[in-house]
């Protein structure tokens, strides 16, 4: 059985780094303690949903990213998810026109 808690915390964590934030630096930004970070994600503490909202909002990501077990999926289903988050703030206006753009690159 996957174990949620270290999936979320290895999550948070990569892209953490990548954003080249500290713990205490992110913990400031979602009105935390470091240590709660820390214990995240070493996958001690389950962050509760209001908090995996905010850390998905910091870094720009859906929460659905920061549930993500690579192991079980593949780079196709990785690339679906980057698309789907480049794309959560377009407006209803730029989806329709990337629809479009789409439908006549893959017809």
């Amino acid at each position: 059985m996957r174990d949620i808690k270290k999936i979320v915390g290895k999550n948070i964590r990569k892209i953490r780094l990548s954003r080249r934030l500290t713990q205490e630096e992110l913990a400031e930004k979602i009105d935390m303690h470091a240590s709660y970070i820390g214990l995240i994600e070493r996958g001690l503490r389950s962050p509760s949903l209001e908090t995996l909202s905010k850390i998905a909002d910091i870094f720009d990501v859906s929460e659905a990213s920061l549930l993500y077990d690579e192991e079980r999926y593949d780079e196709i289903d990785i690339k679906r998810e980057q698309l789907l988050c480049s794309l959560k703030k377009k407006s209803s206006k730029d989806i329709d026109m990337l629809i479009k753009i789409a439908s006549c690159i893959f017809e």
